[in-house]
């Protein structure tokens, strides 16, 4: 069974500890991958909040706008 590199997502034989196409390590514990995992949740779940936000102040602006004129 081959061990897919965690960044490239090459192949590689499943005692190799250094990728053989990008040349990173890819003997990552269990623990870190799980905690990028979880980082890049949140990231996401950040980003859609940001969208939100930035949607409810521009029809805030719109508002305001429409009111003014």
């Amino acid at each position: 069974m081959s061990a897919a590199c965690p960044y490239c997502a090459r192949e590689n034989p499943p005692e190799a500890l250094v990728c053989g196409s990008c040349s990173r390590e890819i003997a990552v514990p269990e623990s870190l991958m799980a905690e990028r995992n979880e980082l890049a949740r949140k990231r996401d779940t950040l980003r859609l909040e940001l969208e939100r936000a930035k949607s409810e102040l521009e029809a805030l602006t719109r508002r305001r706008k429409n009111r003014s004129a």
